[in-house]
């Protein structure tokens, strides 16, 4: 029972390691060669959640992803690019290809008409909680942190694996 629990944590953490790498990948891609952060992979696109705008819906914190559409519609929840920042918010309206978006928890509409070009997709799926690991992780001590942790796995299951090679 020991080792199948050692061998699933081991399993899921492997898999949370080959995660963080795989968006930590895509965001130094971004910013390192594309040099726009906004930028994506085959239309999907991910965001971490910096205000309460969408509360209950999209708590800070949370990392959404997004897919590029073809059009969008009412009640879609959309991530588009304005003056530097990227929001997300839900659209309320549209009028032709203009759309009117709002932040749930937010009393007013939005004051700027969102264009087409400006979307950068729309909402796919919501995990809470990962933004703030992965803004940790973008940090200097995240990033320190996190070889620290592989060298220390890496040293305590190579262990591991000797020891029971050995003959007595």
């Amino acid at each position: 029972m020991r080792k199948i629990i050692t061998k699933g944590g081991t399993l899921v953490l492997g898999i949370l390691v080959c995660l963080l790498i795989i968006i930590l990948g895509i965001q130094a891609y971004n910013k390192l060669i594309v040099h726009d952060e906004t930028a994506g992979i085959l239309g999907y696109n991910y965001k971490t959640v910096l205000t309460g705008s969408m509360e209950p819906v999209i708590p800070v914190g949370s990392i959404v992803i997004t897919k590029e559409q073809s059009s969008y519609e009412m009640e879609d929840i959309i991530s588009f690019q304005e003056e530097g920042s990227v929001i997300t918010h839900r659209i309320i309206s549209i009028d032709r290809e203009r759309y009117i978006t709002k932040g749930d928890a937010n009393n007013v509409a939005d004051t700027e008409e969102v264009q087409q070009k400006q979307i950068l997709g729309k909402v796919i799926l919501t995990i809470p909680l990962l933004g703030y690991l992965v803004m940790w992780l973008m940090s200097p001590v995240g990033i320190i942190s996190l070889f620290i942790i592989m060298g220390i796995w890496y040293i305590a299951t190579g262990r591991n694996r000797g020891a029971g090679n050995e003959k007595e």
